[in-house]
């Protein structure tokens, strides 16, 4: 039985399960199912909130170009990480939104289309 399906299995058993939902979101993502990936991020941050989770999912987020969520995960993230003294899940968060960012910003000025994979800059 391949990961996906050990992960769907598991989760029919226990939806609530945020371990194999996180595995089974990244699975998709791995995979490029970005659309799944991203159905699985959001069943899982409604129940189970945490800054890695966010980043994955903002990081998803961004490769589906669905960058205003994307922001809001990060912004979320960064907030969670200050109040909890996590200054490196802070700085983490804040990479990537940077990253993201300039990759916008150069992507207007040289008139290049932004790329589905810009998380991955």
């Amino acid at each position: 039985m391949d990961r996906m399906a050990l992960l769907n299995e598991i989760l029919s058993q226990n939806p609530a399960d945020p371990f194999a939902r996180y595995g089974l979101a990244m699975e998709y993502s791995n995979a490029g199912d970005v659309e799944r990936a991203l159905d699985e991020f959001k069943k899982l941050l409604a129940t189970n909130l945490t800054i890695g989770r966010l980043l994955m999912a903002a990081q998803t987020l961004t490769r589906a170009g669905q960058t205003d969520e994307a922001r809001r995960c990060w912004s979320d993230g960064i907030s969670s990480a200050k109040r909890t003294g996590n200054a490196h899940a802070e700085s983490e968060m804040e990479e990537c939104s940077l990253t993201w960012i300039v990759h916008s910003v150069l992507c207007a000025v040289l008139t290049i289309p932004h790329s589905t994979n810009a998380g991955n800059i």
